[in-house]
């Protein structure tokens, strides 16, 4: 391993926190969306092992790739659909797939990728779980309804 790569570990996981904040923020911005948004973030995340593999992968690392690909993403379509919690639970998993699947890092991904997307998952898991399970839904309440008397 690189002797340099201690030196590295902070902005990896610094680089992780930035960006997961950027993208809670560009998920508030589109409130009415955020479940989407975070759900579909979960497929993208699984879906860049795929890409980096191609070509590069083994045969048994594309189908480990795949196979991530698949469970994250019935995780957030599920998620999106009818129990949100899996979305966070997800991005929690991801994160552990993250440092236990691909660290540390085969050929075929960039060196500190697995620690600054393990940091990036955590973050937004966190904020998704706070989000629904302790501060309520994700969506907007719908307005209420004024109720219609007649005199």
């Amino acid at each position: 391993m690189n002797q340099q790569l201690p030196l590295y570990l902070p902005g990896a996981l610094l680089g992780g926190i930035i960006l997961s904040a950027f993208y809670v923020v560009v998920a508030r911005k589109f409130a009415r969306y955020e479940t989407i948004i975070l759900a579909g973030g979960l497929i993208a995340a699984a879906l860049v092992y795929v890409v980096l593999g191609m070509g590069a992968a083994s045969p048994q690392d594309a189908r480990v790739g795949l196979l991530g690909l698949a469970a994250f993403g019935v995780m957030a379509i599920v998620g999106a659909r009818w129990w949100p919690p899996l979305i966070g639970i997800g991005w929690l998993l991801h994160a552990v797939w993250d440092v236990v699947i691909h660290w540390p890092p085969k050929p075929w991904v960039p060196a500190l990728y697995p620690l600054t997307c393990g940091a990036f998952d955590l973050l937004v898991a966190a904020y998704f779980l706070f989000l629904v399970t302790l501060g309520g839904s994700s969506r907007p309440e719908p307005p209420a309804r004024a109720s219609s008397r007649r005199s």
